[in-house]
């Protein structure tokens, strides 16, 4: 059976009015599917956000049964912004890499670059970030936007 990883924007395994998380749900029924997840402080909380962080930078790599499908968890790095793209497309690399993805869609605008020994890429666009950010933040959504479209 192909293996489809799905990249959501935002870690909603528990929200059914995201896209990601019902692409997700929908190939589940014909493909092995793996949804990436993370934590998700309440971003007024900065006692929140650093727990977060921290927790999900020493996240134990694991996967676990929910809504019909795979869901994984692999170490994050919230912050620096340019760092932690870095840090989490390698570490979502050696997982997909190790698993044998075939497929990823990727829903990310910043945080995950799509695993370099996939196969077949999609990057979906219908939750792009459309804030206006300035300085490093725009910059790095901008770059990242740009690589996984020239992957796609």
């Amino acid at each position: 059976m192909k293996k489809v990883l799905v990249i959501p924007n935002i870690p909603s395994e528990r929200i059914t009015k995201s896209s990601a998380f019902e692409i997700a749900r929908v190939l589940s029924d014909a493909f092995e599917t793996y949804y990436l997840t993370w934590e998700a402080p309440d971003p007024r909380s900065f006692s929140q956000r650093i727990k977060a962080s921290v927790r999900d930078f020493f996240a134990v790599p694991g996967v676990s049964c929910g809504n019909g499908f795979r869901i994984l968890n692999v170490p994050m790095m919230h912050r620096p912004l340019a760092l932690g793209r870095r840090f989490n497309g390698n570490q979502l690399s050696a997982w997909a890499c190790e698993n044998g993805i075939d497929s990823v869609i990727n829903c990310s605008y910043m945080n995950y670059p799509s695993p370099g020994c996939v196969k077949r890429r999609i990057f979906h666009f219908l939750d792009l970030y459309e804030e206006k950010s300035s300085g490093t933040a725009a910059g790095v959504i901008e770059n990242h936007v740009r690589a996984e479209m020239e992957k796609a």
